[in-house]
């Protein structure tokens, strides 16, 4: 592990006053260790204990080394992938010319997400650049900041099955008002806190992104996601307009 952090020159963590997680790595981490979230009498828990037990997932994980690629299914371009998860610490690196690394410093309450582009010094991600896609795969800085695990007045809304798991499902709306989702509707598994599937809504509660685990496999007795698709979806009509896959 210190050859490849070497390797990635990832920056040391560093405690910020920035709040959010990335949504891809986290869903990616979040199915390696999780608190489980089952009480003992079988009462749904509070909405902010499922968001709590799924920050925590991440935030816990040991470190572990996994690569991958993103596919645009509509160009069928695909783009390599590396990802290295500390226990305080997630960098994403896509391997090609140009290089580009994310960085996220995980922490109780708060992170902070840096990149660094052909290999020049690492930045700070801001917020106007979050609603950009990344190398045209349908995938924004939205979906991979994740900060609505920290949005305030969570509701609980339904228990659910999502790949043959038992979730909890929660809505969270933007306190901001700002990006392109005005709420996060978050599918969390009853058991492991792992995310399974989460959704982007537009102001008129419309669907507009879907992310979801759809395959994992068992790696020297660890759970691994094996597939993730990422779909961008026409409000208007419900129909995919971009559809890209995580595959490892």
């Amino acid at each position: 592990m210190a050859v490849l952090t070497s390797i990635l020159k990832l920056p040391p963590f560093m405690n910020t006053n920035l709040s959010g997680k990335s949504f891809i790595l986290m869903l990616v981490s979040s199915l390696f260790c999780g608190a489980s979230l089952v009480n003992a009498d079988d009462k749904d828990p509070h909405p902010d204990a499922i968001l709590e037990a799924a920050r925590f997932s991440a935030a816990q994980v040991e470190e572990h080394t996994m690569e991958g690629y993103l596919r645009h299914l509509e160009s069928n371009k695909r783009f390599p992938f590396k990802m290295t998860i500390r226990k305080r610490q997630i960098a994403y690196m896509f391997t090609k010319n140009p290089q580009h690394i994310i960085v996220l410093d995980l922490m109780d309450e708060r992170h902070r997400l840096r990149e660094s582009k052909a290999g020049r010094p690492y930045v700070d991600v801001p917020t106007a650049a979050y609603s950009q896609e990344i190398r045209g795969t349908g995938v924004n800085y939205v979906d991979i900041s994740m900060h609505y695990l920290y949005w305030p007045n969570a509701k609980f809304e339904a228990t659910d099955t999502v790949a043959n798991r038992l979730t909890w499902r929660v809505s969270v709306p933007n306190p901001s008002k700002s990006g392109p989702y005005t709420s996060m509707r978050i599918w969390v598994d009853k058991n492991t806190g792992a995310l399974m599937r989460v959704q982007g809504l537009n102001a008129n509660g419309k669907v507009t992104k879907q992310m979801e685990v759809r395959d994992v496999k068992k790696v020297r007795g660890v759970w691994e996601p094996k597939r993730i698709d990422i779909v961008t979806i026409d409000p208007n009509s419900g129909r995919a307009v971009s559809r890209t896959q995580m595959k490892f």
